[in-house]
């Protein structure tokens, strides 16, 4: 009997002596997926056709069109550091059917998938609404503010959004606050 437990006790301590070995399974792999870098949130004012907007220090703002009488403006921010990375933006004479128009592009833009609205107010008198589909959208930030004067809309044009969400989530949280900064800022 002596020897029986004496010859177990050996198999144990070969058995965990053996799968103690490493063999390499364990070990952390040589590559990872790089990490994207984001813009700070360090905002620039814009003024133009007697609007106010605030613009990530890292985004280029250009003027693409602007209407008889000022309006429609059309702005575009790109951003660099970004791939790709647009955000598109409309100001326009407020009117009840035009908020109708935008919501609706707002929602076709976003298509199925589920998204987050945010609404807000700015002490400049601006009512916001922010859009913010996570998943299965090129547009996965949208806006529209309107004060009963003009109204300001944008979508955020992210390439690869739709395919693969979760690498470029980072992204997407940035122009997320980009945007909510804008909207309040609005004036």
């Amino acid at each position: 009997m002596n020897n029986r437990l004496l010859y177990l006790w050996a198999i144990i301590v070969l058995l965990s002596v053996a799968s103690c070995s490493g063999g390499g399974a364990t070990a952390p792999l040589p590559k990872a997926y790089p990490r994207i870098a984001v813009c700070d949130s360090v905002y620039v004012p814009l003024d133009t056709m007697g609007r106010h907007l605030e613009f990530n220090a890292g985004a280029q703002v250009s003027v693409d069109s602007v209407g008889e009488g000022g309006l429609p403006l059309w702005l575009t921010a790109d951003y660099p550091l970004y791939k790709n990375v647009r955000i598109y933006i409309t100001i326009s004479s407020y009117g009840v059917d035009v908020m109708a128009n935008r919501r609706e592009r707002m929602a076709l833009n976003a298509g199925d998938a589920d998204g987050v609205l945010t609404e807000l107010r700015n002490p400049y008198g601006f009512s916001s609404e922010v859009l913010l589909t996570r998943y299965g959208s090129m547009t996965p930030v949208q806006f529209i503010a309107g004060s009963g004067e003009v109204i300001v809309s944008g979508a955020c044009y992210v390439d690869g959004a739709a395919e693969r969400p979760d690498s470029v989530m980072p992204v997407v949280d940035a122009l997320y606050a980009d945007v909510i900064h804008l909207s309040k800022t609005l004036r």
